[in-house]
C-alpha cells in the first residue's frame, strides 16, 4: 500500500452509515430474484433475459457490455445480502463465495488485454459488492473462506488505489473512490494506519472530482440530466458522511450540491422526468424528490407540485454549460417544455447531438429524441441512438459525426437576451464534416400562446447534402405537407411546423428505417428499439437558411380536422412526397377516364382539394393532387427553381394512368385560376385527351408579383424582374415543347381581368401554332364568381360529352383497329379473351384485377389467351398492338369488365 496522508479518522464512527448505504437486498423484487437463483442457477437481469451461471461459463461471453459490466461487477449480489443474513443455513453465503472464488480463479489478476473483468467502474462496483457479501455472509463462512474472501478483497482494493488504474475527471474514478472509501471503513482486518491512508486518499480524490466535474453553472459534464442526478445522489451521500465526523469538506460539498439543484430543477418535464438526452433514462424522480436536494423548488419539479414550492424563473439559459430551458407554467400539467441544448462538457455519455430541440405540450412529447439503447457498440440500434439520425439536428452528407471527437470547443450557446418569458438563444457547432451549423431559438409568448420560431443557418465551403431531422414523440400522428407538417394526437391536432428557406427544400416521413441508414426509431428502455415517426428535410449546396417556426394554438396550417372529418390524403413518394385523394370509377364507362383536379390559390396554410362537391356524381377515376408546397402553393411546379414538384406530379399521373389500364388518350386535366394552370402544365406535358379550366393565370409572375410575391419567391427564388419574366414564360414554354396538344376548353368571365391579360394571350400563341382553344367566354362574369360556374360547366362537360365520347371511341377504335371478346368459363375462375385484329401486328396483354395488373403477357403473335385458377373481382384486360416492321407505332384499347364470384 502507498503511503497517504497521517490524517486520523475516527473510521468505527462511520461504519452503520456505509453499511446503511450498501444495497440491502430487502425488497420482494431482491427476494424473487434470490428465488430464481436458488431454484435455476440463473440470475435475473432486470428488463433482459436470465442470465444461467452455468458453473462460471457466464463471464465468458463479453458480447454485451452492459451484460458484461453486470455479471463481472457483480450487481446481481446486490440482491442477496439480506437473504444471505437470514438464511441461517449459510447455504446461500456459502454460494455466493463459491461465485466469487470461481470468478477468481478465472481473472487472478489484470490481464494486458482489456476485458470488461478488469474495467474500470466495474471493478470498483465489484469491490462494493464484495465488500456488502462478506459482511452478510461472515457469521456462515469458514475461516478459510473468509480469507480468501478478504484476499481478493485487498487485492481489488490496492488495483483501485493505483494511479495507473485510476480513472480520474470521470464518474468511473468517483465510484473508485466511493469503493475505497468503503473499503477504509468496513476493511477492518487491516491495520488503522492503512485504512487511514486509503481513507484519506479516496477522499482528496472524490473532493477532486466534485468539484471539477460541475461547470461554473453547476451542470455535470457529462451531458446528460441522469448523470447530473447520479453523482449529485454520491455528493450528497459523501457529504453526509464527513458530516458524521464534522469533516471541514462539508461546507464546499454542500454549496456544490445546492448550486446542482438549480440544472435539475428547471430539467424536469411537466411529467415529473427528465427528457431522453444523452443516455438519460427517463424514469419517476419522485425518490429523489425526498433524498437529495434540500431545495423545496426541486422537490415541486419531481414531484408535479405535490410538494415544495413553485419555482421562481420559467426560463433557465445556461451559456456556459450549453443548456437553455422553457416551460410555459409550473402549475398547469400541461404545460409547454422546450429543452435546446449545446453541449460539449466532457467525452462521457456524449451523443451525436449538438443542437438537439425538444418540446412537449399538452402532456404530449412532440419532438423528442431516441432514447439511449445500450453500451453494446457492435449493435445497429446502439450506434443509431448515439448517432444524429437519433436527435434532432442537421446530418451532412447522409453520415453522422463521431460521438466524440477533439473538437468541443466550436461548440457554443449564447444568450441574445432571454428573459422571464421569453428564451432567445443561439447554439453553433463546427463538429459537422467541414459545415458550421448555427440554430437560434426564440421562444416568446402571445396573448398566453407560445409561440417557436427556429432558424437554422448552414455554411460551408463546398456543396454539402444535408438532412435535418425531427424525431416525433411516440404518440403523435403526423400529417406531412410540402415544407411543414401537422401532428394530431388522439383525432387532435396539437402542433404544426411551416419551414421558409432560401432553397429548395424536400420532406419526408421515416419509420423503423434500416437502409441505407437507420432512421425512425425509439429506444423507450435500454436494449430495446420500437419503430417511431422521423421526418427528414432534405437539401444541398454551400449555404442555406431555413426559418421554422413551431405552432400550437394559432397554427401554420389551416385545421380541416384531418384525422377528424376528412379521410388523410394517400402519399406519393417520388422526387418528392406528394398528397392525393383517389376516387374510383363507379360504372364500367367511367373507368375509361382518369380525372385529374388541381386546386386553386386559398388562404395562407389553407390546403385542399376543389370540386369535389361538383364531382361527388361523376362516375370516373377522380384524382385529387394537393399543392401543399412552401406556404400557399407553388402551381403543382417549383420550389426555388427546382422542378422536382412538377416531375413528382407528371410521375403520380402516369402511375395512376397505369394502375388503371389506361393511357393519356383517357386523361382529362381540370382546375380553375391557379388550378387551371396547372391543368394546362400538366395535361399540355403529359399529352392528354382534354383540359377543361376555368380563369387561368398564363403570366404566371406578372400575376403573383404583388398580391402573392411569397409564392413567387418560393417557386423561383426571388421577385426580380427576372423571377417574374421566368415565371410569365412558363405556359408558352410547355406549350412549344408539347408533341401533342389536348382538347383545350377555357372557360373565363367578361369582366374577369384574367380574359384580356392571360386567356386571349394564350389563345393567340396557340393560334399562331395552328392549334384552336375552345373558350367559353361570360358575360358579366367576374373572377371572384368563376368557382361556382366551373363546377355547373364541368359537370356538364364530363356528363354528357366526355364519357359518351369515351365510350363512342373505344367502339370506333375496336372496329377500325382490331376488336376483342373477353369472357369467363362455366368454373367462374377463368377467364379467356380472343383478339380480332387486321394482321400484320404483335399483340400483348395485361390483365388488371380492379386497379391491380396482376399478370402480363409479352408481345407475340397469339391472337388467344386465358388465365385459369383466378380469385373472385373485377377482370379487365389492357390490349397493347405494335406493327412488327415499326415497333414504335403502337396502339392500345382495354375490354370490359368481367366479374368473377
Amino acid at each position: 500500500m502507498h503511503e497517504h496522508s497521517d490524517n486520523q479518522i475516527p473510521l468505527d464512527a462511520l461504519r452503520g452509515y456505509v453499511l446503511r448505504r450498501l444495497p440491502s437486498g430487502e425488497s420482494s423484487l431482491s427476494r424473487g430474484r434470490v428465488t430464481a437463483y436458488r431454484m435455476s442457477a440463473s440470475f435475473e437481469r432486470p428488463g433482459h433475459p436470465e442470465i444461467p451461471y452455468n458453473d462460471g461459463e457466464m463471464w465468458t461471453d463479453e458480447s454485451d457490455r452492459a451484460r458484461s459490466r453486470f455479471m463481472h461487477g457483480f450487481i446481481f449480489f446486490s440482491d442477496w445480502s439480506e437473504s444471505i443474513r437470514t438464511d441461517t443455513s449459510g447455504g446461500l453465503a456459502g454460494a455466493a463465495a463459491d461465485i466469487i472464488l470461481e470468478w477468481y480463479s478465472r481473472y487472478p489478476s489484470r490481464p494486458a488485454v482489456n476485458t470488461m473483468a478488469y474495467h474500470d467502474e466495474t471493478t470498483a462496483q465489484r469491490l462494493i459488492n464484495l465488500l456488502n457479501v462478506r459482511e452478510a455472509a461472515l457469521p456462515y463462512l469458514t475461516d478459510k473462506k473468509i480469507l480468501l474472501l478478504q484476499g481478493i478483497i485487498d487485492d481489488t482494493a490496492t488495483l483501485l488505489e493505483s494511479e495507473d488504474f485510476h480513472s480520474t475527471g470521470n464518474n468511473h474514478g468517483m465510484f473508485q473512490d466511493l469503493a475505497l472509501i468503503n473499503y477504509s471503513i468496513l476493511g477492518t482486518w487491516r491495520d488503522n494506519r492503512c485504512r487511514n491512508s486509503l481513507f484519506n486518499l479516496g477522499e482528496s480524490r472524490i473532493k477532486a472530482y466534485f468539484l471539477d466535474c460541475f461547470t461554473s453553472e453547476g451542470v455535470h459534464r457529462e451531458n446528460t440530466p441522469t448523470y447530473h442526478l447520479m453523482i449529485c445522489h454520491q455528493l450528497k451521500s459523501h457529504r453526509d458522511l464527513l458530516e458524521l465526523i464534522s469533516h471541514p469538506d462539508v461546507e464546499i460539498l454542500t454549496s456544490t450540491l445546492n448550486r446542482a439543484s438549480i440544472f435539475a430543477t428547471h430539467s424536469v418535464m411537466p411529467s415529473g422526468k427528465f427528457p431522453p438526452v444523452s443516455d438519460t433514462t427517463q424514469k419517476s424522480l419522485a425518490w429523489y424528490a425526498q433524498n437529495l436536494f434540500d431545495d423545496p423548488e426541486f422537490e415541486y419539479a419531481a414531484t408535479r407540485g405535490r410538494r415544495g414550492s413553485v419555482p421562481s424563473d420559467r426560463v433557465l439559459v445556461l451559456p456556459s454549460s450549453g443548456y437553455a430551458i422553457y416551460r410555459s407554467s409550473w402549475t398547469e400539467k400541461g404545460a409547454t417544455f422546450a429543452y435546446f441544448h449545446a453541449a460539449y462538457n466532457a467525452d462521457y455519455h456524449k451523443h451525436s447531438d449538438d443542437l438537439s430541440f425538444l418540446l412537449t405540450s399538452q402532456g404530449v412529447d412532440l419532438l423528442t429524441e431516441a432514447g439511449p439503447h445500450g453500451y453494446n457498440y457492435k449493435d445497429p440500434h446502439t450506434l443509431f441512438a448515439y448517432g444524429q439520425y437519433a436527435h434532432n439536428n442537421v446530418v451532412v452528407n447522409g453520415k453522422s459525426v463521431r460521438r466524440t471527437d477533439t473538437h468541443a470547443d466550436t461548440v457554443h450557446l449564447f444568450d441574445n437576451g432571454s428573459g422571464k418569458e421569453r428564451l432567445s438563444v443561439t447554439g453553433v457547432t463546427g463538429r459537422l464534416h467541414g459545415t458550421r451549423h448555427s440554430r437560434s431559438v426564440n421562444i416568446f409568448e402571445a396573448e398566453g400562446e407560445t409561440q417557436i420560431d427556429l432558424l437554422d443557418v448552414i455554411e460551408s465551403e463546398f456543396g454539402q447534402k444535408y438532412e435535418l431531422i425531427w424525431n416525433l414523440g411516440p404518440d403523435v400522428v403526423p400529417v406531412v405537407h410540402g415544407q411543414g407538417f401537422e401532428l394530431f394526437h388522439e383525432g387532435v391536432k396539437i402542433m404544426d411546423a411551416l419551414m421558409a428557406s432560401d432553397i429548395p427544400l424536400k420532406i419526408s416521413l421515416h419509420c423503423g428505417q434500416t437502409k441505407p441508414t437507420y432512421i425512425g426509431w425509439r429506444c423507450p428502455t435500454f436494449g430495446v428499439a420500437e419503430p417511431n415517426n422521423a421526418i427528414v428535410l432534405s437539401f444541398g449546396g454551400k449555404s442555406a437558411e431555413i426559418l421554422t417556426k413551431f405552432r400550437l394554438k394559432s397554427f401554420n396550417y389551416t385545421n380541416r380536422g384531418l384525422l377528424e372529418v376528412e379521410p388523410i390524403w394517400e402519399k406519393f413518394q417520388d422526387k418528392c412526397s406528394l398528397n392525393y385523394s383517389m376516387s374510383p370509377a363507379t360504372t364500367s364507362e367511367g373507368s375509361r377516364l382518369l380525372v385529374v383536379v388541381f386546386s386553386a390559390i386559398s388562404g395562407l396554410g389553407d390546403f385542399t382539394y376543389n370540386y369535389r362537391s361538383s364531382l361527388n356524381s361523376c362516375p370516373a377515376n377522380i384524382l385529387y393532387i394537393l399543392d401543399d408546397f412552401g406556404d400557399q402553393g407553388a402551381y403543382y411546379y417549383s420550389d426555388h427553381g427546382d422542378k422536382y414538384i412538377y416531375d413528382a406530379t407528371q410521375n403520380l399521373i402516369e402511375t395512376k394512368l397505369d394502375e388503371l389500364g389506361l393511357t393519356v388518350d383517357n386523361l382529362v386535366t381540370v382546375g380553375s385560376s391557379k388550378g387551371g394552370t396547372a391543368a394546362l402544365i400538366h395535361g399540355i406535358t403529359a399529352g392528354a385527351a382534354n383540359v377543361f379550366v376555368g380563369a387561368p393565370q398564363i403570366l404566371i409572375g406578372s400575376f403573383l408579383e404583388k398580391p402573392h410575391p411569397n409564392i413567387l419567391e418560393f417557386m423561383t427564388g426571388g421577385t426580380s424582374s427576372k423571377d417574374i419574366a421566368l415565371l410569365d414564360c412558363l405556359v408558352f414554354d410547355v406549350a412549344n415543347k408539347a408533341e401533342r396538344f389536348p382538347n383545350i376548353h377555357i372557360l373565363v368571365g367578361e369582366r374577369d381581368h384574367h380574359y384580356k391579360n392571360h386567356v386571349l394571350p394564350f389563345v393567340r400563341h396557340m393560334a399562331a401554332k395552328s392549334q384552336s382553344v375552345d373558350l367559353d367566354v361570360r358575360p358579366g362574369l367576374p373572377h371572384a364568381e368563376i368557382g361556382p360556374v366551373f363546377g355547373r360547366e364541368l359537370q356538364k362537360f364530363l356528363s354528357t360529352h366526355l364519357l359518351e365520347k369515351a365510350s363512342d371511341e373505344n367502339s370506333e377504335e375496336t372496329g377500325k383497329v382490331s376488336s376483342a371478346q373477353i369472357s369467363s368459363s362455366g368454373s367462374n375462375s377463368s377467364i379467356s379473351l380472343t383478339v380480332n385484329s387486321f394482321g400484320g401486328e404483335e399483340v400483348s396483354f395485361k390483365l388488371y384485377l380492379e386497379s391491380e395488373v396482376v399478370n402480363t403477357v409479352p408481345y407475340g403473335v397469339f391472337r388467344r389467351y386465358s388465365w385459369s385458377n383466378l380469385p373472385a373481382g373485377r377482370y379487365r384486360v389492357r390490349v397493347f398492338l405494335r406493327k412488327t416492321h415499326d415497333r414504335s407505332s403502337r396502339d392500345a384499347f382495354t375490354t370490359r369488365w368481367v366479374l368473377l364470384k
